[in-house]
């Protein structure tokens, strides 16, 4: 899949789902609001420091954002890095300002969770 197609993809999804691997080795998957960035030219996601999918990545840094619409999903697969330089956390409001027209929840521990896709999975 090309980065257009990711890009688009990313753009037209209100939602996605973020699975993460946990310690003992299920699968944590849970609803998040993925968004470009163009910057590090892959798909971001808001998180808190001690939540469980930053918790899963600190330890397997493999992860897979997947958009579902209908009968239909795409699947994106790669690594994951979790970001918590307050800087460039708030570099990320922005993009994700133009996606949604809403900021995030204020958290003092936010954190960015940048994913850059090495393989997909199925089509929208």
């Amino acid at each position: 899949m090309e980065r257009t197609e990711i890009v688009q993809a990313i753009a037209s999804a209100r939602h996605g789902l973020l699975a993460t691997i946990t310690p003992k080795g299920a699968v944590h998957t849970v609803l998040v609001n993925p968004f470009w960035s163009e910057s590090r030219e892959c798909i971001a996601v808001f998180s808190r420091r001690r939540s469980q999918k930053v918790v899963n990545l600190e330890n397997r840094s493999t992860a897979t954002i997947a958009l579902v619409e209908g009968a239909k999903y795409f699947a994106m697969l790669g690594v994951a890095t979790v970001v918590d330089d307050g800087d460039e956390v708030e570099r990320c409001l922005p993009a994700f300002y133009h996606k949604y027209q809403r900021f995030p929840v204020e958290a003092v521990d936010r954190v960015v969770i940048y994913l850059n896709v090495e393989r997909t999975l199925g089509g929208l």
